[in-house]
């Protein structure tokens, strides 16, 4: 039930153009502090994983994320400061 609702909701904020934007905001994060810590856990141990990869990397260079699918990479990406440049060449399922 919990997963069917989160889809819905998902779907509805996607057709009105809200879902990238409040995923990328601080918004997002808060609410998932509440609703299950653990996906706010995953993006800054994954955010942590890039910033120490690429070492070097300043603020506001390009990264290019090919292949991007959803683009929880270049979310990561966009924690650390980069310009993403992010392309999906296969079609969106749903």
């Amino acid at each position: 039930m919990k997963q069917i609702f989160k889809k819905g909701l998902q779907a509805i904020l996607r057709r009105v153009g809200l879902y990238h934007r409040l995923k990328a905001s601080c918004l997002y994060e808060l609410f998932w502090l509440f609703a299950d810590r653990q996906i706010v856990d995953r993006r800054r141990i994954e955010t942590r994983f890039y910033r120490n990869l690429i070492q070097g990397f300043k603020p506001g260079g390009t990264i290019l994320d090919i292949g991007a699918n959803q683009g929880a990479k270049a979310d990561s990406f966009l924690r650390l400061g980069a310009r993403v440049v992010a392309l999906e060449p296969d079609e969106p399922t749903q």
